[in-house]
């Protein structure tokens, strides 16, 4: 079903990049329908019809785990167990291989976690905070 559902997004975006767009931000990234169409509108805005296309595989092709050894600050990997776009494996992957890590999985959450799971999501960063934190007050 998941996978149906970002085939469904991407083939959208085919046919009006604009709204395909905002479908994907509505569906995996939690927001509501018109900052959906905002965004899109503004992220879109000033790209040629090449860089329309290329935006969403941007965010799918991104990849960095070659750098991840050489990581020396505090991380806090957060993911929720209902993402649709990105497997836990990656996150677990992360929680692997960086040296600096906390890893927390958010139960019945999606991808953007500051959006669907917000208190949950500032608990845990706070509590990140508070534990990695070289400063402490009183």
């Amino acid at each position: 079903e998941i996978m149906d559902r970002a085939f469904e997004a991407v083939y959208a975006m085919s046919l009006d990049r604009e709204k395909g767009f905002a479908s994907i931000l509505q569906e995996f990234y939690g927001l509501p329908a018109h900052a959906a169409g905002d965004t899109a509108r503004a992220a879109l805005r000033n790209l040629d019809e090449e860089g329309r296309a290329r935006l969403p595989r941007w965010f799918l092709d991104f990849d960095v785990r070659h750098l991840l050894k050489a990581s020396i600050v505090p991380v806090l990997v957060t993911h929720g167990d209902h993402n649709p776009l990105v497997p836990i494996s990656a996150a677990r992957f992360l929680a692997t291989h960086l040296g600096n890590k906390d890893f927390r999985q958010l139960s019945d959450a999606g991808h953007f976690l500051m959006n669907t799971k917000s208190e949950k999501w500032v608990e845990e960063v706070s509590r990140f905070v508070r534990r990695r934190s070289t400063f402490r007050v009183g």
